[in-house]
Formats: C-alpha cells, sequence, structure tokens
C-alpha cells in the first residue's frame, strides 16, 4: 500500500444479533442438541479430570511422606517421638484428603486414627 492509496475496508459488522452460535433460536434444533450434549459431556470431562488430578496430588504427597518417615526413623533411632510425628502426619493427610475429596483415603484414615485412639485408651485402662 503506497501513501495516496486508502486501506482496504472490512466489511461491518450487524448490530442486530442473530443467535448466539446459530442462524436460529430453536432449542429443539439438532445443531443445539447436539452442542448441549458436546457442552455436558465436556463439564463431565472437565469435572472427571479434576477429581483424578487432586486423587494424584494426594496419592504424591503420600508418597513424599512416606520418604520423610524413612528419613525420621534413621535420624531419632527408634525414639517414642517417632509414635507422635506419625500420628500428626496421619492427621494432616486426613485433612488434605478432605479437602480434596479423597473419600476413600478419609474413610481410611479416620478409620486408624479411631483405631489408635480405642488402642490408647484400653492401654490407659491396663496401666490403672
Amino acid at each position: 500500500m503506497t501513501d495516496g492509496e486508502k486501506p482496504e475496508e472490512l466489511p461491518s459488522l450487524s448490530a442486530e444479533p442473530t443467535g448466539l452460535f446459530f442462524e436460529s433460536d430453536d432449542p429443539n434444533s439438532e445443531k443445539h442438541t447436539a452442542l448441549m450434549s458436546n457442552i455436558h459431556r465436556l463439564e463431565t470431562d472437565l469435572d472427571t479430570e479434576k477429581e483424578e488430578r487432586k486423587e494424584e496430588r494426594f496419592y504424591w504427597v503420600g508418597l513424599a511422606a512416606l520418604l520423610l518417615d524413612a528419613i525420621i526413623i534413621q535420624a531419632i533411632d527408634g525414639s517414642w517421638l517417632f509414635v507422635l510425628l506419625f500420628i500428626l502426619e496421619v492427621i494432616l493427610l486426613l485433612g488434605l484428603a478432605q479437602r480434596w475429596g479423597v473419600g476413600w483415603a478419609v474413610k481410611s484414615l479416620g478409620w486408624f486414627l479411631h483405631w489408635i485412639s480405642e488402642d490408647f485408651r484400653g492401654f490407659q485402662k491396663k496401666l490403672n
């Protein structure tokens, strides 16, 4: 384009809407039904993907906790302090599982904490 020429004009947009996705706004049309079906499928896939990522995140945190336990066991040489740290770790994992919506982990860790507390109560009764 040289200095004397006018730029090519773009077509103007109409001010009147012609429908959100289609030429007509008929909700019973085949295109509308197909689009809504795809939207529903994509939303379901997204929800599934989000849940799987939360569960995978919990797996990684659990694995890191196990590795940390192995390091702590070697560092404290069989002290009772490990038992307290382990119980605090289980409580932390329970909170993370509940926040991330990992139901099976919430049930399992809750059962484990209940079992520990019942065992501790039995131990206290034996001492008294």
